[in-house]
């Protein structure tokens, strides 16, 4: 029954898929739900990946490919784009936005708890 219900499902989105273009491929964390990688990070494999998805639904459908900006994943857009030129590569501003706020944050804490220690030391001292 189950696998009834995902060859309908299945069924549905390549119908979908045969009717629709400027698709973008968005690519986040290669783990399973155990936190655990599914494949190597090296981005030859991401580009092998990539490649085996856009053959599979239709290079031509698709418009654009958004990664986060780690070195892998930017060789593994440049990889896609000797083959699909046609194909731009996105950088991830979501991805670039929480590591700045990450960094600003991160040094706003450690200033905020070093002068906090300083505080609690001078009022050790002080009592």
């Amino acid at each position: 029954m189950l696998s009834h219900a995902v060859v309908k499902i299945e069924d549905q989105v390549n119908s979908i898929l045969e009717k629709v273009t400027n698709l973008t491929l968005g690519l986040d964390r290669w783990m399973n739900p155990s936190d655990l990688s599914i494949i190597k990070h090296m981005a030859q494999n991401l580009a092998s990946e990539i490649k085996d998805i856009l053959q599979k639904i239709g290079p031509d459908k698709f418009a654009a490919i958004v990664t986060d900006n780690a070195a892998n994943c930017a060789l593994a857009r440049s990889i896609i784009s000797e083959k699909y030129p046609f194909i731009v590569n996105i950088h991830c501003i979501a991805h670039c936005v929480n590591l700045i706020t990450k960094d600003v944050f991160g040094k706003f804490l450690l200033i905020f708890l070093n002068y906090f220690i300083n505080l609690l030391n001078i009022l050790v001292i002080n009592n």
